[in-house]
């Protein structure tokens, strides 16, 4: 079996193989770096399905899991070899589904890299070919996050230097949650979904820190129609508080909601204002006002052409979350 693996290893089937290790690790990597370093995605939909709470598993991304298998491939005996490529088709599968009925979104990197795990299970992998073709994959896949980041940082650069056509106007569609900060609104803004993954992790960091940065406050929702009615059960509650307890009742919202994540997951309207209403007897009063601020936050992203989360526009220019070093730099320069 040895020999006749290695006479088959220079063959065209032996090198499509090898390739197809390297094309599997590099997509891997990628979308682990995306998931990581929050580096620049091929489309919005990459993003939003990468850092949902289906792109980990027991807390690692799911990639990580990816680029193991595609490491190892070419170690594995026969038998060893089957079950990965198994666990690789497997695993694409149950991806495809949850992207195409439960988030109803497309990442071309999950779909390029489903394709090749459906590519390299008839084929042979010589293992020499294989293990350079995968570390290849890997390394080019650094390189790649690592201009794709500094592109997007230039672009960034450049579009905070120039006007943003839509940000006077903007202004007058955004006051929902300004009371979450004492900055001004044309400063800067955080968006963050309810249903997002990343966006929880972030307010649990508020949590733990006890406070909401200044450089990201104040907060503008986007709303689906996963998370419509629970958002809306957020903000009257906290318009029930009133202005002046408003971060307060702001973190203990999120404390009892991130308690059970599930109420989020389902988007429980009701088990939620059942909760929060405990703690605020007046939520239900403040719905119809609550549903109000949502539809002004609505049409402030729909005019910066926010559409993905988390975001934070600053300067009127729409950045990924973990770019806010930018504006400093920016400002620095001027």
């Amino acid at each position: 079996m040895k020999g006749r693996e290695r006479s088959e290893s220079p063959g065209v089937r032996g090198l499509a193989g090898a390739l197809v290790c390297g094309m599997g690790a590099f997509l891997a990597g990628y979308s682990v770096l995306v998931k990581l370093a929050a580096v620049p995605c091929f489309s919005a939909s990459c993003g939003t399905v990468i850092n949902s709470v289906f792109g980990s598993l027991m807390g690692v991304p799911v990639g990580v899991f990816g680029l193991l298998i595609w490491g190892a491939l070419p170690y594995l005996p026969r038998p060893g070899r089957l079950a990965a490529k198994a666990a690789l088709v497997g695993g694409s599968v149950v991806f495809i589904v949850v992207q195409f009925a439960i988030l109803e979104q497309f990442c071309p990197i999950c779909g390029a890299h489903a394709l090749a795990c459906f590519l390299v299970a008839p084929l042979p992998i010589p293992r020499r070919q294989a293990v350079i073709s995968a570390y290849a994959g890997l390394v080019l896949a650094l390189v790649a996050a690592s201009w794709a980041d500094q592109w997007n940082r230039n672009r960034l650069r450049q579009q905070m230097l120039m006007p943003h056509p839509v940000v006077a106007e903007s202004m007058e569609v955004t006051p929902g949650l300004a009371w979450l900060s004492d900055r001004p609104l044309e400063h800067s803004r955080i968006v963050i979904s309810l249903s997002c993954g990343q966006c929880q992790r972030i307010l649990e960091e508020f949590l733990a820190s006890r406070s909401i940065p200044r450089e990201v406050a104040p907060i503008l929702f986007l709303t689906e129609e996963e998370n419509d009615g629970i958002t809306r059960v957020v903000v009257a509650a906290v318009l029930s508080a009133g202005r002046g307890g408003a971060v307060d009742a702001f973190s203990k919202i999120t404390a009892i909601l991130l308690e059970d994540e599930s109420i989020i997951a389902r988007d429980d309207e009701v088990t939620a204002t059942f909760l929060l209403s405990e703690t605020f007897p007046d939520l239900e009063s403040f719905l119809d006002q609550a549903e109000g601020i949502l539809k002004r936050h609505e049409e402030a992203l729909a005019a910066f052409g926010v559409s993905t989360t988390p975001t934070v526009i600053l300067n009127g220019v729409p950045a990924p979350y973990d770019r806010a070093d930018i504006v400093q730099e920016s400002r620095g320069s001027d």
